[in-house]
């Protein structure tokens, strides 16, 4: 029940203020929707915005990079924090592949497929 799930941790947060609560908010509205508009996504990055004011975490760098990656929004700035994710968990395949996307869509291919054959070669997988 991810809506419901979301609009509990949209409630949280105006109550709380706790920014984890709006980040898991943003994600799980992204994740599961089926139809992603420009507005939605216009939301969910100006959610995470709001995250990245008081928490950094690497997941949240990765999660709003990877969406202005992933929809166009702002490639550059979106790869800009997904390295700073990578900065706190250097081994994570996840965002490797993130940057890898993105090395991908601004035409530094053979940077992606560096980044590719690592995530490759981490996982054994040819």
């Amino acid at each position: 029940q991810y809506k419901k799930a979301a609009d509990i941790a949209e409630t949280i947060y105006a109550s709380t203020k706790d920014v984890a609560y709006l980040a898991q908010s943003a994600m799980l509205i992204l994740e599961t929707k089926k139809k992603k508009s420009k507005k939605l996504i216009d939301n969910i990055v100006k959610k995470l915005e709001i995250v990245l004011k008081e928490d950094r975490a690497h997941e949240y760098l990765n999660f709003l990079g990877y969406t202005l990656i992933d929809f166009n929004v702002d490639i550059k700035r979106g790869i800009t924090l997904v390295k700073e994710a990578l900065k706190k968990d250097k081994d994570n395949l996840y965002y490797m592949d993130s940057l890898a996307w993105g090395e991908y869509k601004v035409k530094n291919y053979q940077k992606a497929y560096n980044l590719m054959k690592r995530i490759a070669k981490k996982l054994g997988d040819q």
